[in-house]
């Protein structure tokens, strides 16, 4: 059986306010500037809160990482979002390992947003579990002396941190989208203040979430919308990428042929020589090696057998031209 016990937000529960959109002016303001002041992201970053609201039984698959100092608003933005939809619907932890795919999970089996605070690399070694919880609406809840059960869980993750790295993307990364902040409200002791006034104040944080609530998408606007890269994810998703993936770069990048064909052990020593030239240690066997490079999916690459022999035949003005590589100015190695 799969249960659902789905209780509606805090603020659904007040119908008798005088509206005051003051609370959302700031709210939209500290919204930039967990973004940096990039207006696309801070649309895109609206459009999935107000997704949660307004379709709370349909998962949006995006996981926000936010990315700043402390004190540039992640937490008074947390503030809000618990003012709107009530403290059991917004949940924080720092230990998702025990917390969400761990043993004892139950504490989330309420929450809609699940705010995974200050975690890094080594606490997300079971990433491939947490990327499942991003899209799949059930769960398995385990608690301490009970039977295991499953129910339905339409819970959001959203990451926040000030770590430099603190997940593996890649290239085809739909799920996480990583925003970076800026500090120009950190030393303003005033604006703070102000904020925690305005959430003493029912009528503005219904406002708010009213905002939200009538934003103009649909069930799948979020399915369709493209994701904004930011700059701060596109050096993430440089500093993350494999030897093996820019040891194609480079055979793009440095070798003037139009094409290349090699046997397995021809490219993996041709890899090797590249990967000493780097100055990292790096060790790989070419079963493995060859198991990269095939998974990379390269459409201007291909295994030929002759003799009993496999070999790579590289295409690489193919290559070239689907990467926008130009052969002025190169030099062959």
């Amino acid at each position: 059986k799969v249960f659902n016990t789905w209780k509606p937000y805090l603020m659904e529960k007040v119908t008798d306010y005088i509206p005051n959109d003051e609370a959302l002016i700031d709210l939209k303001k500290i919204i930039l500037a967990l973004v940096s002041g990039h207006q696309d992201q801070a649309d895109y970053f609206e459009k999935w809160i107000a997704h949660a609201i307004k379709f709370p039984d349909i998962k949006s698959g995006i996981c926000p990482v936010l990315i700043s100092v402390e004190g540039c608003g992640k937490g008074t933005f947390l503030k809000y979002l618990k003012k709107m939809l009530g403290n059991q619907k917004v949940y924080e932890t720092g230990k998702p390992e025990r917390d969400v795919w761990g043993q004892f999970n139950a504490i989330i089996e309420d929450a809609k947003h699940i705010v995974l605070d200050e975690v890094g690399q080594k606490a997300m070694a079971e990433r491939g579990q947490f990327k499942n919880l991003i899209t799949e609406p059930t769960i398995t809840i385990n608690q301490k002396g009970m039977k295991s059960y499953e129910k339905s869980f339409y819970g959001e993750f959203m990451l926040t941190t000030n770590k430099e790295n603190p997940v593996q993307i890649s290239k085809d990364n739909r799920r996480m989208v990583i925003l970076e902040g800026d500090d120009r409200y950190k030393e303003d002791v005033d604006w703070w203040a102000r904020q925690d006034n305005h959430m003493k104040d029912e009528a503005k944080m219904k406002t708010c979430y009213e905002y939200f609530k009538n934003m103009d998408i649909t069930e799948t606007t979020m399915f369709n919308l493209p994701k904004p890269v930011s700059e701060y994810e596109e050096n993430v998703l440089e500093a993350n990428r494999s030897m093996v993936d820019l040891f194609q770069e480079h055979l793009l990048t440095t070798i003037i042929k139009p094409l290349l064909d090699l046997t397995k052990s021809e490219l993996f020593e041709r890899f090797t020589e590249f990967a000493n030239q780097q100055k990292v240690e790096y060790t790989i066997s070419q079963q493995k090696f060859s198991l990269q490079f095939r998974n990379l999916k390269l459409k201007w690459t291909t295994v030929k057998k002759r003799r009993g022999y496999g070999h790579w035949v590289l295409d690489l003005d193919a290559g070239r031209k689907e990467n926008n590589i130009s052969l002025v100015g190169m030099e062959d190695e």
